[in-house]
């Protein structure tokens, strides 16, 4: 009797529910979009934003002083894209010079030490 049971509960056990099926909805497209690290290598804590030619923004959120910050991923638009860095402390509003991306693509942006010698970075005025 016993080793009916044992080979009755290892039968339970091992059954598996029938396989289910999961359609995507057609309907349904994912944007293209762009993948952005930052590396900030200045020493005051920076807000990072990009800023595609004709208005779209997007955050990337503060970056603290001489960390990195995973790559995220922001809508593609067929525009350039400039970076926007503004340091907490000390309060300089820097903008890139204008990149040209395709969908997939991974940018790095580095936040260099000192922006105003940085040849990538020029600082505007609000």
């Amino acid at each position: 009797m016993r080793p009916l049971l044992c080979l009755a509960v290892l039968g339970v056990a091992c059954a598996q529910p029938p396989a289910v099926r999961v359609q995507p909805n057609a309907g349904a497209v994912m944007p293209e979009s762009v993948f952005v690290e930052v590396v900030n290598d200045n020493y005051y804590d920076a807000r990072v934003h990009t800023i595609y030619d004709g208005g779209g923004r997007h955050s990337l959120g503060t970056i603290a002083g001489n960390r990195r910050q995973i790559a995220r991923a922001i809508p593609w638009q067929p525009r350039s894209l400039t970076v926007e860095v503004t340091l907490i402390i000390g309060g300089g509003v820097y903008r890139s010079d204008a990149i040209d991306v395709a969908a997939g693509d991974l940018v790095q942006v580095r936040v260099p030490a000192n922006l105003e010698t940085s040849g990538f970075f020029r600082r505007v005025r609000r």
